[in-house]
C-alpha cells in the first residue's frame, strides 16, 4: 500500500500537498489514513489553475485568487474563490480616460522644465551653470557692479576672463534661455489640451 496520500481544503476540495501516511501498528504494512486526502495523485496544475478533488476525482479548475480585475465600470476587484473569472470582469484594466492621460502628460512638464533649466548654457565660447546657485553668482555680481578678480569659472571648471558687460550679457542670455523653456512649457501645456489619444500616449516633453 502507498503510505503517500494528498490532502485537500474540506470547503472547496483544493490541493493542499502530499502527506506520509502513519504506518497502522496494529496491521504492520497498512497505514492509517489522513483526514481530507485520498491515494489519488492530483494531476499537474498550469498557470491559474488549481487541482480540486471532487470526492472520486480530480478537477483542474482556474484559479485567479488574489489577482486584480476589472469590471466594466472601471472599478477594480479582488477575486477570492476558485472559479472562472466572473461575468463582466477582465484581468486587464481599462485604458485611461482623456483626463488621466492629460493628466499624466502634463504632470511630465514641472520635471522637463526643471531640468532644461540646469542644463547650462553655451555662451561666449564656454557652456556655463544654470544652477539655481550660479546663476544667484551671477546676479550677486551684478547687483555689486563688479566682478571679483576679473575671472569667472565656466561649467568645466576652466577660468575664464570676464567683465561687467561681459557678465551682463551672459545673464541676458540665461533670463532668455529660462524664458524660452517657460514658455515652451506653456505652448506643451496647451497642446496637451487638444492632443488625441494616440498622441497623449506617445508624449514626451521637448523642443519639438
Amino acid at each position: 500500500m502507498n503510505n503517500i496520500a494528498y490532502r485537500f481544503r474540506p470547503e472547496t476540495g483544493e490541493y493542499l500537498g502530499a502527506v506520509q501516511l502513519q504506518e497502522n501498528w496494529k496491521e504492520p504494512g497498512t497505514y492509517l489514513p489522513a483526514a481530507n486526502s485520498t491515494n489519488i495523485a492530483p494531476p499537474e496544475t498550469g498557470e491559474q489553475q488549481a487541482a480540486v478533488f471532487d470526492g472520486t476525482s480530480w478537477q483542474l479548475v482556474a484559479d485567479y485568487r488574489n489577482q486584480a480585475c476589472w469590471l466594466a465600470d472601471g472599478s477594480q476587484q479582488a477575486i477570492a474563490e476558485l472559479g472562472p473569472l466572473p461575468d463582466g470582469t477582465s484581468l486587464k484594466p481599462p485604458p485611461p480616460s482623456m483626463d488621466e492621460l492629460r493628466a499624466a502628460a502634463l504632470a511630465q512638464l514641472p520635471d522637463w522644465e526643471a531640468s532644461e533649466r540646469m542644463a547650462g548654457i553655451d555662451h561666449g565660447g564656454s557652456t556655463w551653470l544654470t544652477t539655481p546657485a550660479a546663476l544667484q553668482d551671477i546676479r550677486d555680481a551684478l547687483l555689486a557692479g563688479m566682478v571679483p578678480g576679473g575671472m569667472w569659472v565656466d561649467a568645466s571648471g576652466a577660468v575664464v576672463p570676464m567683465t561687467l558687460p561681459d557678465l551682463q550679457s551672459l545673464w541676458a542670455d540665461c533670463v532668455g534661455r529660462g524664458t524660452g523653456i517657460y514658455q515652451r512649457r506653456l505652448a506643451m501645456a496647451a497642446a496637451i489640451a487638444s492632443m488625441t489619444r494616440a498622441q497623449l500616449n506617445k508624449f514626451t516633453p521637448g523642443w519639438s
